[in-house]
C-alpha cells in the first residue's frame, strides 16, 4: 500500500508570516491579527501505535499498525502590550477554557501550518500556563499544552468531547482564504479606529 502524501503548506522560508500566525477557532494571533504577537508550536506530531511481536527462537517480527495516538504538545503565545493582551486574553485564550461540565471538553478547530502537515486541525486543552514576564524585554508568555482532539470509536460507552462548532473561514480543515483574511484584519483595523480596540474588544474588564 502506497504511503499517504503529506498535507501541502506554506514554505517557512519564503512564507515566514504564515508561520507566525495560528488560528484559534477562527480567530488570528500573530503577523496577520491585528494587533501582532508572536507564536510557536513546539512538540507537533503524528504518532503511530505499532503492535510489535516477537519471533521466540528467530530474528525478526511481526509489525502491525493499530493506528495513531495524540501526543500532548505546546502552543507558545508571546505578547509585550496592552492592545495585545486584550485581544488575547478576550479572543484567544476564552476557546481554551472548559465550562466546567465535568466529562465533556469542547473541541477547538486550530491552522497553523505546523500542525496541518502532521494533520492536527482540532485540539483539546491538557493545561494552561500562567504568562511569565521577562524581566528585561518585558515580554510575556503564555503555554498552553493541548493535544489533536479524536473522536470516540463506534460503540465506545465512555463520555467523550462534544464535537466542535461549525469551522469559520479560516479554521482547521479549511487552509485560510489570503482574501478574506486580509478583509477580517482590515475589519478589525477600522474596528480598533471607531472603538478604540480590535474587532470584538470591549476594552479590559
Amino acid at each position: 500500500m502506497p504511503l499517504p502524501s503529506p498535507p501541502q503548506v506554506s514554505d517557512p522560508f519564503a512564507h515566514p508570516d504564515t508561520w507566525d500566525t495560528i488560528y484559534i477557532n477562527g480567530t488570528p494571533w500573530g503577523t496577520a491579527s491585528p494587533v501582532g504577537g508572536k507564536v510557536t508550536v513546539r512538540g507537533a506530531s503524528r504518532f503511530y501505535k505499532i503492535d510489535q511481536k516477537d519471533a521466540k527462537g528467530q530474528d525478526g517480527s511481526t509489525q502491525t499498525y493499530v493506528g495513531t495516538h495524540p501526543k500532548a504538545f505546546r502552543i507558545i503565545f508571546g505578547l509585550w502590550t496592552s492592545a495585545q493582551w486584550a485581544y488575547w486574553n478576550q479572543l484567544i485564550i476564552s476557546a481554551f477554557y472548559y465550562s466546567g461540565v465535568i466529562g465533556k471538553v469542547y473541541p477547538v478547530p486550530i491552522y497553523h501550518p505546523a500542525t496541518s502537515l502532521v494533520g492536527i486541525t482540532t485540539i483539546i486543552t491538557d493545561d494552561i500556563g500562567a504568562p511569565e514576564i521577562d524581566d528585561r524585554t518585558k515580554e510575556a508568555t503564555i503555554v498552553v499544552t493541548v493535544r489533536e482532539y479524536y473522536p470516540a470509536a463506534p460503540g465506545n460507552a465512555s463520555v467523550t468531547p462534544v464535537g466542535p462548532a461549525a469551522p469559520s473561514p479560516g479554521a482547521p480543515g479549511f487552509t485560510p482564504n489570503p482574501k478574506v483574511v486580509q478583509l477580517q484584519v482590515e475589519a478589525a483595523y477600522l474596528a480598533g479606529q471607531v472603538y478604540g480596540g480590535p474587532a470584538g474588544w470591549q476594552g479590559p474588564q
